[in-house]
């Protein structure tokens, strides 16, 4: 997923990161400040209106520098005008030589582009974007599809972006096909991004993987100076981008309780948008009834052209569809080999409890065997007191002699 979190994810990132140098407030938020520093973005030219090809009266409608300036450039107004400008539900179609570009609207000038939906519909890129506007054009909620089917194979990226009335900007970013989902949160009005890619949906992930990766980015060079990582087994890591050199720090938790806050706003916001969008799909639903019934038709203007839009997500179903069966064939065997490395880790687990078990039971062994060859002291036994024979004397008379210890006694 080109762009850079469950809720609960980024709270964990807030963990504690041991070993690195621990960093003040001040010189982690360093890079935002620099980025800062460089003043407003300039919001893009002027409006441009253009008379369409296909209505002879005065009949405005707008457009941009981009488009005009691209090669045999024209456009059409499927719809009524109204005091010199285009009015009322219709479709713009915008052709050049290198571009395709259809909006399905509602337009009234005396409304300035207030609470108008929007159906975007670009044939070159293959994207198709639903918007609502809030109290001016510069506000809006937009829900995009993109598809690219190309050698590389088949993909689609779908895209909540939210810009209030203020210019803050709360995007996500998810596909259909990839378990990870991309949160941002920044301004219009500057280059500053705080951006988190959440990897948590990823059911076969291991513990040892990035469960969410948050970075603050400079949108206009496209550089991380700041990254915070969070894995599954609970560890954290944190770097700081300087003159191309990375150096891994410890971020106070003021600075991560800060960042967090930015992207549980965003993960809030674009929640809700959704369900904002409904008047959006039902333009869609009413202009498409009028445009596909085999009977509308532009002056001048080809009618594979104009009914191109009932039948451009046609050639989309089969290779989605491909798509989706890949994806999941993908699941079954990440499935498979999650489950064998489980049984492997159980089996050594087992192993390694036995292993265990052995050793306890040789070392009793041993403590016993040991214990059996303990000589134990000999003790003699006490002799019984033997009688020394009698002497016979030369003059006959009996003389008795006993021994008790080291004591001789004659009688």
């Amino acid at each position: 997923m080109k762009k850079i979190l469950s809720l609960s994810i980024l709270i964990l990132i807030t963990g504690c990161a041991s070993g690195p140098q621990a960093i003040k407030y001040d010189e982690a938020s360093a890079f935002e400040r620099s980025i800062l520093a460089r003043g407003v973005v300039k919001d893009n030219g002027d409006e441009i209106y253009v008379q369409p090809k296909n209505k002879a009266e005065a009949c405005k409608l707008r457009s941009s520098k981009e488009q005009t300036e691209r090669p045999n450039f024209r456009a059409y107004w499927d719809g009524e005008c109204k005091d010199g400008y285009a009015y009322g539900l219709g479709r713009d179609i915008s052709i050049s030589d290198t571009h395709h570009y259809d909006e399905i609207t509602i337009l009234d000038r005396n409304k300035n582009g207030k609470q108008r939906p929007v159906v975007f519909i670009d044939y070159t890129k293959n994207e198709i974007s639903y918007r609502m506007t809030g109290d001016s054009e510069k506000s809006h909620i937009t829900l995009s599809e993109k598809i690219e089917n190309s050698l590389s194979g088949f993909t689609v990226e779908n895209s909540i972006i939210v810009i209030d009335e203020t210019g803050d900007v709360y995007g996500s970013y998810s596909s259909p096909f990839n378990p990870t989902v991309v949160h941002i949160n920044g301004s219009r009005h500057n280059n500053l991004v705080y951006r988190a890619a959440d990897y948590s949906r990823d059911p076969f992930r291991s513990q040892q993987s990035a469960e969410s990766v948050i970075d603050i980015v400079d949108r206009e060079k496209n550089f991380s100076g700041v990254v915070m990582m969070h894995f599954s087994n609970g560890s954290t890591r944190h770097f700081i981008n300087e003159n191309d050199v990375q150096s891994e720090v410890k971020m106070p938790d003021e600075y991560i309780n800060q960042v967090v806050a930015k992207l549980k706003k965003t993960v809030n916001v674009v929640s809700q948008a959704p369900a904002r969008l409904q008047r959006v799909q039902q333009i869609e639903r009413e202009y498409l009834f009028k445009a596909c019934n085999g009977a509308s038709k532009i002056v001048n203007l080809d009618d594979a052209i104009y009914t191109r839009i009932c039948t451009w997500r046609e050639q989309f179903k089969e290779p989605y569809s491909i798509a989706s069966a890949n994806y999941q064939q993908r699941l079954e065997s990440q499935k498979i080999q999650a489950a064998s490395s489980e049984q492997q880790r159980l089996i050594q687990q087992q192993i390694i409890q036995q292993q265990a078990v052995t050793q306890l039971v040789n070392s009793a062994q041993q403590l016993r065997q040991t214990y059996n060859n303990i000589q134990q002291p000999q003790i003699q036994p006490i002799q019984p007191i033997q009688p020394i024979q009698p002497i016979q004397p030369m003059g006959g008379s009996r003389v008795i002699c006993q021994t008790i210890g080291s004591i001789t006694t004659c009688n």
